[in-house]
């Protein structure tokens, strides 16, 4: 009974030894002939090391075992490196130090490890090189305003960063690489420059102060002349107007004058009740008087209506 036992279970370790073996083996196959790429690569398949097309797709991929094939991946993201932090010089003599940053990708595969052998920092080194070299060639075409400058119309960092691109993209095509932008990280000025900057912007701003002043007393002016002018044309309206009234107030008082000589016991009438009315102007005086003292002799009797009213109808 046990030697059955033991025979039946050493047939069950043998399946399952045998059952694990074939998965290896296939598992090993498959690693062997088959790859995959994922969506930001792309693969080069080397055939006895004579690079195939790119393959870009993302999926599973088939390929003979090494040493027959063999699979270098890349990867399509963008990558930034900063270049070192050097001194250049400006289109004015003008000495300043910068810094450039650069975003690049793999352009073309099979040119990019035929230049590089694959290895990130070389392609980085050669970039370097040419962007210090075209670097150096705009800034010195610009003036250090191009740069720094109170005026904000004066700054251009994006032409600036725009032609030191052009140049260099082109060249990094022959690395099989894509330079998608460069610009400006860090800039800094030495001290000698430094204070040629301040000395400049601080004429800048004396220069913008005076134009500001001159601005002003231009606007003072005109209005101080405008009020002037409206002043006089004010004064010489109410002169008129004055003259007007006067004229107007004389040729009446001449009217006046005319019917009171013509009748003097009328004006002796109207002095005498002004008088009146100015002694009695005060409510709280009193006055003891006779009757026969002017111009108290009215209170006696009126002089007669008929004259009075004679006149004036000759008047209307």
């Amino acid at each position: 009974m046990e030697p059955k036992e033991t025979q039946t279970n050493e047939s069950k370790i043998n399946i399952w030894s045998l059952l694990s073996g074939i998965v290896v083996a296939v598992g090993l196959i498959l690693y062997m002939t088959t790859f995959t790429v994922r969506q930001n690569e792309t693969a080069l398949v080397y055939t006895f090391n004579k690079p195939s097309e790119p393959i870009q797709e993302p999926g599973l991929n088939f390929k003979a075992p090494w040493p027959v094939q063999k699979v270098v991946k890349f990867s399509r993201s963008i990558n930034i490196f900063s270049g070192t932090f050097e001194e250049s010089y400006t289109g004015d003599g003008k000495n300043i130090i910068l810094e450039a940053f650069v975003c690049w990708r793999i352009d073309d595969p099979r040119l990019y490890m035929k230049m590089t052998s694959g290895d990130r920092r070389r392609a980085e080194s050669l970039l370097k090189d040419v962007v210090r070299n075209h670097k150096g060639g705009v800034l010195g075409k610009h003036p250090l305003t191009h740069l720094i400058s109170t005026n904000p119309e004066d700054i251009q960092f994006t032409r600036i960063q725009d032609e030191i691109l052009k140049p260099v993209a082109e060249e990094a095509k022959a690395f099989g690489i894509d330079v998608q932008e460069i610009g400006i990280k860090r800039l800094a000025l030495p001290e000698k420059t430094v204070e040629v900057v301040f000395e400049r912007m601080r004429k800048e701003r004396q220069k913008l102060a005076d134009r500001f002043e001159a601005e002003g007393e231009r606007l003072a002016s005109i209005i101080r002349s405008e009020a002037q002018k409206e002043a006089t044309n004010e004064l010489t309206l109410a002169e008129a107007k004055a003259k007007g009234i006067r004229g107007q107030a004389d040729a009446e008082a001449a009217s006046y004058y005319k019917i009171l000589s013509q009748n003097p016991e009328l004006a002796d009438f109207l002095r005498k009740m002004e008088s009146f009315k100015k002694m009695m102007k005060d409510k709280d005086t009193t006055l003891i008087l006779t009757t026969d003292m002017g111009p108290f002799e009215l209170l006696n009797g009126a002089p007669e209506a008929p004259a009075i009213e004679t006149k004036l109808e000759e008047k209307k």
